[in-house]
């Protein structure tokens, strides 16, 4: 295999990955208005919505075991082809419990799709640039969520919602055709099965990764925290801010420069508490001043510290999850990683929902700022002893 980050393989499953995440961004964005349009109760959306990251938390281990004992490259087929056939149903059943079941079914497709592109980039990179190029590998999904809402409201057509969906059915298709271009054979000096030790006598260890275990424990406290976004343009306009859609751009321009930074200097890396708390410290400034926020600047600076905290934290992990993972068990420790981030997300925002309905938006944005300290103080334990430089 070349040494290079960015061979062949890595540079069409990263391509895959912007597809994949892009395609999932325009329904994310598409979905709400569509439904506005069909004159939906809003419940409708919150059903589906949280079907559907049900489904997907349900999924996620069983499509890593697909993942490392099938083939990877079928499990992110698959999910691609269940998107494909959600986007027609949605589509052509425009009623409600078309619509729900589509959305859940989806959600298996999305955890099956984002488990296996995240463990077949580590599989098609050198050993020795494992850590730089996972780092590289998050800037996809930041492309992806940077694109992907342009792109979706861009084809509504007034009330033609068709071509949104038809859209996103073609990314998913080109998606299909980049992955099946990927070739390899992941060489390794361990044994065979050297993960097998990871998950003998118990049944859970067989769909969780007990490596990504504690990291993930980790990121699920940060999502909680990081769950404030599904309710930003709320509050952003109870504050007055004009052109809330703004704050998403400047996030993901500064993820962007994050994971480029993240890459160009992990390898001299020793120990990864030296990147995860000073981008947790960013992340919670960042919490706290959209606590704070009663103007548009206070409120796009949070944006600026919010994209670079939390490009700093994801970045990171995904070295974490996928360098210390036996090479047989990367699909587990993907779907470890993605349950806790479906899982801290879904419980932050119910959180969100019932602080904001008993309180305010306020009070929610102020509490949201422990979940990142939190994460600190745990990090200090679960990562003062791992070495990134270790082999």
């Amino acid at each position: 295999m070349s040494e290079r980050i960015f061979n062949k393989n890595f540079i069409r499953i990263f391509i895959t990955t912007v597809l994949v995440m892009t395609g999932n961004q325009i329904i994310m964005v598409v979905l709400p208005l569509y439904l506005d349009n069909l004159g939906k109760n809003p419940s409708v959306l919150g059903i589906a919505t949280s079907l559907s990251a049900l489904a997907a938390m349900i999924m996620r281990p069983f499509g890593g075991i697909l993942a490392d004992r099938w083939s990877k490259k079928m499990v992110l087929i698959l999910g691609a082809f269940i998107m494909i056939l959600g986007m027609i149903g949605i589509n052509v059943i425009p009623v409600t419990f078309a619509i729900i079941a589509m959305r859940l079914i989806q959600g298996f497709g999305i955890s099956g799709a984002t488990t296996a592109q995240m463990a077949i980039a580590a599989d098609v990179l050198p050993k020795s640039k494992l850590k730089s190029g996972m780092s590289y590998f998050g800037i996809a999904s930041v492309l992806a969520a940077a694109i992907g809402p342009i792109i979706g409201i861009e084809l509504i057509y007034g009330d033609n919602y068709t071509w949104s969906w038809m859209g996103a059915i073609l990314i998913f298709g080109l998606a299909i055709f980049f992955v099946s271009t990927i070739s390899y054979e992941v060489v390794e000096e361990s044994p065979l099965l050297i993960g097998k030790k990871n998950y003998e006598g118990s049944i859970f260890w067989k769909f969780y990764e007990k490596k990504a275990f504690l990291p993930s424990l980790v990121q699920l406290i940060i999502m909680t925290g990081n769950a404030v976004i599904v309710f930003l343009p709320s509050y952003g306009r109870s504050i007055g801010v004009e052109n809330v859609g703004w704050f998403y751009t400047i996030q993901a321009l500064t993820m962007f420069v994050a994971n480029i930074f993240v890459g160009k200097i992990i390898d001299r890396i020793k120990n990864p508490l030296s990147l995860l708390i000073p981008g947790l410290c960013v992340f919670s400034s960042a919490l706290f001043l959209l606590f704070l926020a009663d103007s548009s600047l206070i409120f796009f600076l949070a944006a600026v510290l919010y994209g670079t905290g939390f490009g700093i934290n994801i970045a990171t992990m995904n070295v974490l999850i996928m360098s210390f993972a036996p090479y047989d068990r990367r699909g587990a420790a993907s779907s470890t990683f993605f349950s806790s981030i479906d899982l801290g997300f879904s419980i932050g925002s119910i959180l969100g929902g019932i602080i904001i309905g008993t309180f305010t938006y306020k009070t929610f944005y102020g509490i949201s700022v422990l979940f990142p300290i939190a994460a600190i103080f745990l990090s200090l334990i679960v990562f003062r002893n791992i070495r990134l430089d270790q082999e």
